[in-house]
């Protein structure tokens, strides 16, 4: 079976593994790489879905981008919408990147926390840097 490159996994992986050893890891790598991987497809499927819609309106000419922005940029639903899915993505990493550190490297919960959450910051920030 051939395998699929994902460099932002292959980079949280590398930071979990590494990170971990500090604080006494025994998972693998491929293991480490595995886990992370449903760590971080679960919660971008919940920025996917809206994007995607977004975006399928965008292109059938329902709506402009600038009719999107203004939308979203005052108060009311599609405010609260646009911050919320964000949140809630958000608030999947935070979960599933200490569980997955957790579950990987058998650490200790705040162990896995600590490494969990500084290999979420750290792609988290590249991701932003160089996607967005």
């Amino acid at each position: 079976m051939k395998r699929v490159r994902a460099p932002a996994v292959e980079l949280a992986a590398g930071l979990v593994q590494l990170g971990s050893k500090l604080f006494g890891g025994t998972g693998t790598f491929e293991g480490t790489l595995a886990v992370l991987g449903l760590a971080m497809t679960i919660p971008a499927f919940v920025t996917w879905i809206p994007e995607t819609l977004m975006t399928v309106l965008m292109l059938t000419g329902v709506m402009t981008q600038e009719q999107w922005l203004e939308a979203t940029s005052r108060p009311g639903f599609w405010r609260a919408f646009s911050s919320i899915y964000q949140l809630v993505a958000l608030g999947w990493y935070l979960l599933l990147f200490p569980l997955a550190v957790a579950v990987s490297q058998k650490v200790r919960w705040w162990r896995a926390i600590i490494v969990g959450v500084a290999a979420l910051c750290n792609v988290g920030l590249r991701m932003f840097l160089f996607i967005r």
